[in-house]
């Protein structure tokens, strides 16, 4: 449990804490501008992360690499040992429609009717590298987190998307360009995982497209 305050602090992973296991509890305190390559301020190698909202808080933490407030290390390695023994991986599918997918659909909205024209410099790189290599979901982040209407899209989102992965019982993976994404599901299945990437990407764009627009024309009626 982490509950004073980590500032100014420095490591190749994790500027302030370093998880390998259990959880870490940030409760009562902050972590401020540190740095590292992976997890500005959080590393999680293993085990999970709990922040009281009230009381604790991440704040201007960098990352040269992966995660500027926290990286899970976890997920890839799962989705990797489960392609070793099946081909295919559902958290690999779940993680190219509900993250990837999600990111890319956020990201073009902002491309496309952003709230004010420098997000479309900002998010027209994340939108090309979610969509050509099939990662960088952390993209998305600075919409999401500087917007409850797109961090609801984003939940909406990527929560109706894995309804439809599990309901077509889809395999695959991300971390791949997306084109080449569902020619690598499990057999019979490409389409459905193209079908619901799609879900994924079209509604996050059209979700956030809306909330840009409520935002503006509330601006511009203050």
């Amino acid at each position: 449990t982490v509950s004073g305050t980590l500032t100014q602090n420095e490591a190749v992973n994790g500027g302030a804490v370093y998880q390998a296991s259990g959880t870490l509890t940030v409760s009562g305190g902050m972590s401020e501008n540190s740095a590292s390559s992976n997890g500005g301020a959080v590393y999680l190698a293993g085990g999970t992360l709990d922040v009281e909202a009230e009381d604790g808080s991440l704040s201007e933490n960098t990352a040269t690499e992966n995660g500027g407030g926290v990286y899970h290390a976890a997920i890839l390695p799962i989705v990797l040992l489960e392609m070793e023994m099946t081909g295919s991986s559902f958290l690999g599918a779940i993680d190219m429609c509900g993250l990837v997918m999600v990111s890319a659909g956020i990201t073009l909205a902002n491309v496309v009717a952003p709230r004010q024209k420098s997000d479309a410099t900002a998010a027209l790189p994340g939108f090309i590298i979610n969509v050509a290599f099939g990662t960088f979901v952390e993209a998305a982040y600075p919409f999401m987190f500087s917007s409850k209407l797109v961090f609801a899209a984003a939940l909406i989102s990527a929560g109706v998307s894995g309804m439809f992965v599990g309901l077509f019982d889809v395999r695959g993976t991300a971390y791949v360009p997306s084109v080449m994404a569902p020619l690598m599901a499990n057999e019979g299945k490409g389409l459905f995982f193209l079908i619901c990437m799609l879900i994924a990407a079209l509604l996050a764009f059209g979700l956030t497209v809306a909330a840009n627009r409520l935002e503006k024309n509330k601006q511009a009626s203050e």
